[in-house]
């Protein structure tokens, strides 16, 4: 399996390490001064969205942060948003992790119509590093997703499998 896994399925798998990612998106926001974090989640049975947590929880502890429900999903990204707004400006998150980049793109856009300047007001980090994101203004903080690299990686462990060599269960490639 390449990019996601299933925990119940006995197959190796490729991945980029999910937890360390989202770490490293709450320790930048953290590292800019943000007391006030929320997540804009998956669904809550995805194991991206546990790993996800998981590594959030690791920078800021099990209560340090709001998570917004989502879906991966632009929808998901616009509903996060008129959550954000609906809470009392004092008690706004003022740093932001989208667990995928598309939520992110749809979360800063809603701000953006009722007037929010982002990054001055919410600082938002993807993760996925899809190609639309280089084309945004103001350009989007993203937790690069190494496809090429998972890709091959997931190749040659099958490869290896067909030869009847040893495979790790799981390989992570490390976030950049």
């Amino acid at each position: 399996m390449a990019c996601e896994w299933r925990e119940d399925l006995d197959f190796p798998s490729v991945a980029l390490d999910n937890a360390a990612g989202a770490a490293l998106a709450a320790e930048h926001l953290a590292a800019l001064g943000h007391r006030r974090i929320a997540c804009i989640g998956g669904p809550a049975a995805n194991i991206l969205h546990r790993t996800r947590i998981e590594g959030v929880e690791r920078v800021l502890g099990p209560e340090g942060f709001t998570v917004f429900a989502g879906d991966f999903s632009l929808d998901a990204g616009r509903r996060a948003a008129e959550l954000w707004l609906a809470l009392a400006p004092e008690q706004r998150p003022t740093g932001v992790v989208s667990f995928s980049d598309e939520m992110a793109c749809a979360f800063i856009a809603e701000l953006q119509r009722h007037g929010i300047d982002v990054p001055r007001d919410v600082s938002v980090v993807g993760f996925d590093d899809i190609e639309l994101v280089s084309h945004l203004t103001p350009a989007l903080t993203t937790v690069r997703q190494p496809k090429r690299e998972i890709g091959r990686m997931a190749g040659e462990t099958m490869l290896a499998v067909i030869e009847g060599r040893a495979v790790a269960p799981q390989s992570l490639i490390p976030p950049s």
